[in-house]
């Protein structure tokens, strides 16, 4: 825990925020979200904000309950 708050605090969290907003808004779209992905991993995002971004378009799955 200590790690990951010590890299949100050396971030540019203004860059990451336009990272994520480029993910969010191309999720819309056609457009290969590897490139932007890689970016924001680039730029200290975190796996949950990476994947935040496109929930906020795609949804989350729910496996359907089966007996």
């Amino acid at each position: 825990v200590r790690n990951l708050e010590a890299r949100k605090a050396a971030r540019d969290d203004a860059a990451v925020e336009r990272s994520l907003s480029r993910l969010t808004e191309a999720s819309r779209g056609e457009e290969n979200l590897v490139p932007l992905i890689l970016e924001a991993s680039r730029l200290e995002a975190t796996l949950g904000e990476i994947c935040g971004a496109m929930r906020d378009v795609f949804g989350e799955y729910r496996e359907p309950a089966r007996f």
